[in-house]
């Protein structure tokens, strides 16, 4: 397994599995300059059955569940594109969701499941997933715990 430093509040991570990394044709230290990479990657490690069905996702997004759990697999992509969620300035709360790079990071979340396909609702999910090998990218939900059944 690797990982990549994204920065937010806490110290967040990319887990990546260098496995499907190495199908994908790329070295197991690679390492995401920006999201146009990851989605590069992660489109190469998404596959799928004779069907058309997803087998493996390069990249899991939550899409649903409680807003706090989607919004934590959200907010690395907001940050790294320059926005920020929720700060004081002069008295009052300010958000950069309605900005140009909140608005950027919306677009790449959503792009992630319905332009790339890397994902869809309904396929497994988490860190289980990943664990089975049916996830090959996971922005995990918390730093200091990443759990799974098998």
């Amino acid at each position: 397994m690797y990982e990549a430093a994204f920065t937010l509040v806490g110290v967040k991570v990319l887990f990546i599995n260098e496995y499907h990394l190495k199908e994908a044709d790329y070295q197991a230290d690679w390492y995401p300059a920006d999201w146009d990479e990851p989605i590069k990657v992660a489109t190469k490690m998404t596959k799928r059955k004779p069907n058309g069905t997803l087998e493996r996702s390069g990249l899991f997004v939550r899409i649903g569940g409680q807003a706090g759990g989607v919004f934590d697999r959200f907010e690395p992509i907001l940050r790294t594109a320059g926005a920020r969620f929720l700060w004081r300035e002069g008295g009052k709360l300010k958000t950069d969701i309605n900005s140009e790079a909140g608005l950027r990071a919306v677009q790449l979340y959503l792009d992630i499941v319905y332009k790339y396909k890397i994902y869809e609702p309904g396929f497994p999910r988490d860190a289980t997933a990943f664990a089975r090998e049916q996830v090959a990218m996971l922005l995990p939900r918390e730093t200091d715990y990443i759990g799974y059944s098998m």
